[in-house]
Parts: C-alpha cells; sequence; structure tokens
C-alpha cells in the first residue's frame, strides 16, 4: 500500500543570524520536487522569515495564520520566536499540509503551533468563518498568479475585519516578475492600504538569505496591507 506521509526529496538547514540583533538559530526544511507551487522552498519565503526573525520581539506570543504555507517555513520561523500559529494551504494541496505537519515535527514547534488546516482563498466557508481573530497574516509569495490575486485579498479583508479594531496586518513578500501586474485597484475595492517596507531594515537586501541560494540581485519585495479605517 502506498504511504500518506508526505516523503520528502531533499532536507534544507536555514540559519537566522544578524549583525544588529541578538538572532542565531536554524531551521530544517524537508522539500518536495514537484511541479506543483507549495512542495518547495521559494525565494520569497527567507525574506518574510527573515523580517520575522529579525522583528521577533513583534511576533513573539502574537496569533499568526500563514496563509499558502506550502512547506510552513515562515510560520515555523514564527512559531520559533514564540507566536502562535495556524498553517493553512488549500484543500487541493493536502500534500502540502502533510509536510507542514511533517516540518513542525522535525523542528520541535508543535506546542506553538495551534493548527494546520486548509483554507482556500476567496472561499468563506464555514470553518473560515468560525476562525478566531488573529494579529498578523503572513504570506510569501502568493501573488504569483493574478487570477489569484483578488481571492487572496477578499481572504485577507475578511480576516481583518474579523479583528476588533481592524488592526491585523498583513505581511506578505512577493517576487517581481512583470512590472505590470499591480494590486491597486483591488486593494482599493476591498478597502485595504498597502506600504511598501524596506529590505535594509532587517538585513535582508542582500544574497543568500538565512543561507539560501537567493541573488544578491534578487526582485523581491515585502509589503505591509492593512485596512484603509477611513472606509469604516
Amino acid at each position: 500500500m502506498q504511504s500518506n506521509e508526505a516523503k520528502s526529496d531533499s532536507c534544507r538547514r536555514f540559519q537566522f543570524t544578524s549583525r544588529q540583533n541578538d538572532i542565531n538559530f536554524s531551521i530544517n526544511i524537508n522539500e518536495k520536487y514537484s511541479t506543483s507551487y507549495g512542495y518547495h522552498v521559494w525565494p520569497s519565503a527567507p525574506v518574510l522569515a527573515q523580517f520575522v526573525a529579525h522583528f521577533r520581539e513583534e511576533f513573539k506570543d502574537k496569533n499568526i495564520v500563514e496563509l499558502g504555507a506550502g512547506t510552513g517555513m515562515v510560520g515555523i520561523v514564527a512559531a520559533k520566536v514564540g507566536a502562535q500559529v495556524v498553517l493553512t494551504d488549500s484543500h487541493q494541496y493536502p500534500e502540502c499540509l502533510r509536510l507542514c505537519r511533517q516540518n513542525v515535527d522535525i523542528n520541535g514547534v508543535k506546542d506553538n503551533i495551534v493548527a494546520i488546516e486548509s483554507l482556500d482563498w476567496g472561499q468563506l466557508d464555514e470553518h473560515v468563518l468560525q476562525m478566531p481573530a488573529f494579529d498578523y497574516i503572513l504570506s510569501s509569495d502568493c501573488f504569483y498568479d493574478q487570477k489569484d490575486f483578488e481571492d487572496i485579498l477578499s481572504s485577507v479583508s475578511f480576516l481583518i475585519d474579523k479583528h476588533h479594531k481592524k488592526g491585523t496586518i498583513f505581511y506578505t513578500t512577493y517576487q517581481e516578475r512583470n512590472s505590470d501586474w499591480s494590486i491597486e485597484c483591488l486593494l482599493n475595492k476591498w478597502g485595504l492600504k498597502c506600504d511598501y517596507i524596506c529590505l535594509d531594515d532587517f538585513e535582508a537586501n542582500t544574497g543568500c538569505i538565512a543561507g539560501s541560494d537567493i541573488s544578491s540581485k534578487h526582485t523581491i519585495h515585502l509589503l505591509k496591507i492593512t485596512k484603509h479605517l477611513e472606509n469604516h
């Protein structure tokens, strides 16, 4: 019989350090080689994980949900710095959820992982309606396929609205692939606003972030998306 457990094709080690802060820890991430999006670490993930590690006091003891978690790398780093984390990915990719569970196990962060469960962007089913409020939403490289952009932002808008002061912050990294792509109209439609975070602020404007193979000439950006409160 074929096992239901996720089989890893490789295990990569990522080391988080900082010249500015007292950061020095590592995580191990199992990956699967596949044509599906979520089975390996994309370049944007170490950048967002570095941000979380660098500003660990901001995330400690906070409630966080990671959208499109894939391998779970970013959420695992958040758990490492003391956050309470829900890892999510589409129900169409159960193997990603199994891979998340595997990576949570090998990094010893079970106590800080509240749940590993499916969440489909743009779908407000009963499960999503019953989700708690979160302090932060995290996602790396979710803005990959234009057809998903509105579904992502509608889900983010809904999750922010669950916070009693609509104060939830969505941090997301993306790799620039087409300069003509824009989410500005969709942000306005869903009552959201966006600010760019300077990569120099957390030592990510370089190559080999966390020991990854990211080029020093990468085109990865970090966005901070929040609710446009004057619309409410």
